[in-house]
């Protein structure tokens, strides 16, 4: 009580965390290193990002958890979405024409648009579905590899500030703001 948070996060019900969430602390100072602007930042989940970022987690600086809250209010008329439109034709991001654009995209426009600062940590979770065989589902390979990490944590390993640029990038397409 009192007290304002520094960070939001938003969150799909059925998300399961197979290893702890990376320390605050860790967090905040990656951000700071990395950090150009006085732009907000927000945290994603690496993977299943499907060319925008992943919508299933995100961490967001409370200065920036206004934006997030309010994604889909960029829609809500003509003249935001054509704002919106218009800023991602001008950053030469285009969908070819009758391609779908989903909503880990859109939601990536929309923090650039923003002016959000994207940032993504290893992903320990994965989605849950009742309905879904604990070997197999939809979400397979999520699963093998948020648990394939969470051993590594229950091992002994400790969460790391990773280069600037990781090594190994999955599901980005060329020109998709990070």
């Amino acid at each position: 009580r009192g007290k304002e948070y520094s960070h939001v996060a938003f969150t799909r019900i059925d998300l399961v965390w197979m290893a702890n969430h990376p320390p605050l602390s860790l967090l905040e100072g990656v951000a700071a290193a990395r950090r150009s602007t006085s732009a907000a930042v927000v945290w994603g989940l690496d993977g299943e990002e499907y060319a925008g970022i992943n919508d299933r987690y995100l961490l967001v600086e409370r200065s920036g958890a206004e934006v997030v809250a309010n994604v889909f209010g960029q829609f809500s008329g003509y003249q935001g979405f054509d704002a919106l439109q218009n800023f991602v034709r001008s950053q030469g991001l285009f969908t070819p024409t009758g391609k779908p654009v989903g909503a880990e995209r859109l939601l990536n426009h929309v923090l650039v648009f923003y002016n959000l600062k994207i940032l993504r940590m290893t992903s320990v979770a994965t989605l849950a579905h009742a309905a879904e065989a604990d070997a197999g589902g939809t979400y397979k390979y999520e699963r093998l590899s948020a648990w394939m990490f969470a051993r590594l944590w229950a091992s002994g390993a400790v969460w790391e500030a990773s280069p600037a640029e990781p090594f190994l990038v999955g599901a980005r397409c060329k020109g998709i703001s990070r």
